[in-house]
């Protein structure tokens, strides 16, 4: 579990004081996450368990993982959101835990067999032989899913199972990574039914009728999963961003060799820069700037100016929104809430098709840069429809070759300026016309080639 700090200009992920990613105003990292395809983690699930069980017979084969074997897994989830690069392992369990679960509750209504109801010692095995790569202790979580798993089947006597299988009771085959697949679909209509502008019929509603009627068409999204600690501080969590870590290893360790009383502190980068802010902080405290103010030491000056610069990147709202968040669900929700809040409103890009924060309903294009190209939407974008326009309009064909003739006139003084402008507008009007069809395009060619 970590926790996110909201305020006007975004929020901060961290875990304790360190901060793990930022989001800014933009929300890209929201906005590029719902634009993405998670279909294939299903498929790549399912291709890794199946190296170390027969996913027909939920058999133990003899294969020994490696850790190159969830790197595939791990790329594709952290290409989606770099919430996964900070919580994939618990991402990754939480999968084939689910996985295991839901495949065992299949097996058993499909094969009508009792043998697919696992003890407490058979499913660790298989829980831990699938998810042998991870190089950290397992903790609880086998007992956690086999609670889960048991509670699943709801099975309490043979008399009952009988009962079911009779009545052709069955279960769905399990999905890997469902929870993400429907945490996904659920921020996608989110987004659509409350924030997007450009949605058809509804864009132009006011939130508070967007919010009515979202809550009563969607009701598929996990609303369950939103149990979050809130605090509402003054006194916010002090975080660490990465800029502490331009002083040299040197000057980090020198302060360690003084104060380290534990050397796993000292082999661990962000601790000792966590360390290093504290030693900082403590240098400050300790001096009395009202006795000693025209006799400061130079490290403290030093400090001084750490702390300023750190400082002076934070959020300068007077309170803060901290929450405890246990999954990438309930980030994205809070997110949203927020931009709700804030009043942030969003649409389609019309050159990439994705969502973009704006701030005024007229702009139309976004500032990132699409696949195959080299310049920003918002560069592009606007060329290119004028382009296709022209393509679909003879009328505006005819005038965009005609202006380049007559502007080039104007660049190399064969044409008058006042001129030029004066024929400008005189074409214009005659574009209309023939839009209009108040002129024939005819007229208007031989116009133009005078």
């Amino acid at each position: 579990m970590a926790q996110v700090r909201f305020s006007n200009n975004g929020y901060d992920y961290f875990d304790e004081m360190l901060v793990l990613f930022s989001s800014d105003k933009t929300h890209n990292l929201l906005l590029d996450y719902v634009a993405k395809d998670l279909s294939m983690l299903p498929g790549l699930l399912e291709q890794y368990v199946s190296k170390k069980i027969n996913i027909d017979t939920f058999e133990l084969t003899d294969y020994i993982y490696s850790a190159t074997d969830i790197k595939e897994i791990e790329q594709t989830l952290v290409s989606f959101h770099p919430y996964y690069e900070q919580e994939f392992k618990n991402v990754f369990i939480n999968a084939v835990g689910n996985f295991i679960n839901h495949s065992l509750r299949h097996l058993l209504y499909k094969h009508k067999s009792r043998k697919y109801v696992y003890d407490r010692d058979p499913y660790i095995e298989i829980f831990k032989g699938l998810t042998a790569p991870l190089s950290f202790t397992l903790d609880t979580y086998p007992d956690e899913f086999y609670s889960k798993y048991r509670k699943l089947l709801r099975i309490p006597d043979d008399s009952q199972f009988a009962i079911l299988l009779d009545a052709g009771v069955s279960y769905p085959s399990a999905q890997g990574f469902e929870g993400e697949l429907k945490a996904h679909d659920a921020i996608r209509k989110m987004l659509f039914w409350l924030l997007d502008i450009t949605a058809p019929s509804i864009g132009v509603l006011p939130m508070s009728q967007r919010i009515r009627l979202y809550s009563n068409i969607d009701k598929s999204h996990p609303r369950d999963v939103m149990g979050v600690t809130k605090r509402l501080t003054l006194s916010p969590t002090y975080l660490i961003r990465d800029d502490w870590e331009n002083d040299s290893e040197d000057d980090v360790d020198d302060n360690l060799e003084d104060n380290v009383v534990n050397d796993e502190l000292a082999d661990n980068r962000e601790k000792r820069n966590r360390f290093r802010v504290e030693d900082r902080f403590e240098l400050l405290r300790k001096f009395d700037f009202y006795v000693d103010y025209e006799n400061i030491p130079t490290e403290i000056i030093d400090s001084l100016g750490d702390v300023t610069k750190h400082i002076s990147g934070l959020s300068t709202a007077e309170t803060f929104e901290e929450y405890d968040v246990n999954n990438l669900y309930q980030l994205l929700y809070l997110e949203i809430m927020m931009m709700i809040q804030n009043g942030t409103i969003i649409k389609r890009c019309k050159h990439c098709g994705m969502y973009f924060v704006v701030v005024t309903r007229k702009r139309e294009y976004c500032d990132r840069v699409a696949d195959g190209e080299r310049r920003p939407c918002s560069a592009i974008g606007r060329s290119r429809s004028y382009q296709k326009s022209i393509k679909e309009d003879p009328s505006l064909e005819m005038y965009n070759r005609a202006y380049k003739t007559h502007h080039a006139r104007q660049i190399k003084g064969k044409m008058e300026q006042n001129d030029f402008f004066r024929w400008c507008n005189e074409a214009k009007a005659m574009l209309e016309k023939v839009r209009t069809g108040d002129l024939d395009i005819s007229v208007f060619e031989d116009w133009l080639k005078k």
